[in-house]
Formats: structure tokens, C-alpha cells, sequence
């Protein structure tokens, strides 16, 4: 008797809803793909991510700095200013020749209508870690971060 008046009740509410039912298939189907969209992860733009790597830069965070800018890289391979910060997070760390790729580096990526004055710098700083000997052991002083 309990599972005829559960039908009828059932038949009742199919029929007053206007015979509208959505399966629970349906209903997680839905809910997954909504759960979907909100947990999706989209990574910062390379300028925000080197904006952060600059802050840590600034702080003398060298590790997180880096982590910054190798994010920024990995977003934006041709976004020159992260290989200038990357380069004076890698000598706050005394790796001069990670430190001098990273500078090489942004001398191809930049053109020189960007910013005379960092291609200067960045040439002066190459010229200074070139002099270097490879096992000094003093990290260099870094470039200013900003010009």
C-alpha cells in the first residue's frame, strides 16, 4: 500500500510540475560541469607575474623573485622585462652565469626602441659578470630595478 500512495504521489508531482523530471544523472552532470568552471585555473599574465617576482626582487626574496619570473617566462617566453628581473634575481643569488644568459637573453628579446637606457645597464651589468671570476663567491650587487 506504501508503494502505490509513493507512486501516485510521484505521478502527482510529474504531472504538476508539467512533466518536467530530471534524472539524477542529469542533475550531477550538471552539477560537475558547474564545479568544473568554477575551479578552473587561469594562470597571471607574464606582467603580473613579474610585477610580484619585483616585489620580491625588491626584498631580497631571490628564490620566490625567480619562481616569479620563471612563471612569467613560461606564459610569455618573448616578454623581455621577466629575463632582466630574472638575471638580477639570479646574481642576488650569485649564479653569475644563469645571471648573464638571463641578461643575453633580453638583449634578443628587447628591441631597441624599448628602453635605451635598461640596454645600457643590462651591457654594463654582461660587462661586469663577464670580469667576474666563475667561483667568486660574494654575490655582484644587482641593477637598480628601476630606470
Amino acid at each position: 500500500m506504501k508503494w502505490i500512495m509513493g507512486t501516485i504521489l510521484a505521478m502527482f508531482l510529474v504531472f504538476s510540475s508539467g512533466g518536467c523530471v530530471v534524472s539524477a544523472q542529469e542533475q550531477a552532470k550538471t552539477s560537475n560541469e558547474d564545479a568544473g568552471t568554477a575551479d578552473h585555473y587561469s594562470p597571471p599574465s607574464a606582467a603580473q607575474s613579474v610585477e610580484v617576482g619585483s616585489y620580491y626582487l625588491r626584498r631580497k626574496k631571490f628564490d620566490a623573485a625567480l619562481s616569479r619570473f620563471h612563471e612569467a617566462l613560461t606564459t610569455d617566453p618573448h616578454y623581455a622585462l621577466a629575463y632582466i628581473e630574472q638575471g638580477k634575481a639570479y646574481e642576488g643569488l650569485g649564479q653569475r652565469q644563469n645571471a648573464l644568459d638571463s641578461y643575453r637573453t633580453y638583449l634578443k628579446e628587447i628591441s631597441p626602441a624599448q628602453g635605451t637606457r635598461k640596454i645600457k645597464r643590462v651591457r654594463k651589468a654582461i660587462a661586469r659578470l663577464e670580469k667576474q671570476s666563475p667561483t667568486q663567491t660574494k654575490p655582484p650587487a644587482i641593477i637598480p630595478a628601476h630606470t
